[in-house]
């Protein structure tokens, strides 16, 4: 699978990955597990995407906008952050920002992204760790 999801904060802070070879089915497999995990607590989320191991996008993104609208819409996400340095990606999700108003952050490292949120929430800061990739 080209693609994983875990808790770094539970209820909180979901953090997904991302890499080659990342299907169409995959978009769609990855969007519905996101909606699982939203669907799993009573509070926002922020979601981290981290597509730094994407060199090739899908052939067919247009099969997947269904189940990506199904988590972009979810009551629980708080923000997208997505980590990239893919000018395509980028561009997509400066996309995405303006059709969702301020629910799409875009960073270049987790680093970043963790930091974003720690300031954002700082009751839970402490417990944002980087991961061991």
């Amino acid at each position: 699978m080209s693609y994983s999801h875990e808790w770094l904060v539970k209820d909180y802070v979901l953090y997904s990955k991302i890499s080659n070879p990342y299907t169409d089915d995959d978009v769609v497999g990855s969007s519905n597990d996101v909606v699982e995990n939203f669907n799993s607590t009573s509070q926002p989320v922020f979601l981290i995407v981290n597509t730094l191991g994407i060199t090739s996008f899908p052939k067919n993104i247009v099969r997947a906008i269904p189940s990506v609208q199904k988590f972009m819409t979810h009551a629980n996400l708080r923000q997208l952050i997505v980590i990239s340095d893919n000018p395509s990606i980028k561009f997509v999700s400066m996309l995405a920002t303006q059709v969702q108003r301020n629910k799409v952050i875009l960073h270049t490292t987790l680093d970043e992204a963790l930091a974003y949120i720690g300031k954002q929430v700082p009751e839970i800061a402490s417990q944002l760790t980087k991961l061991r990739d």
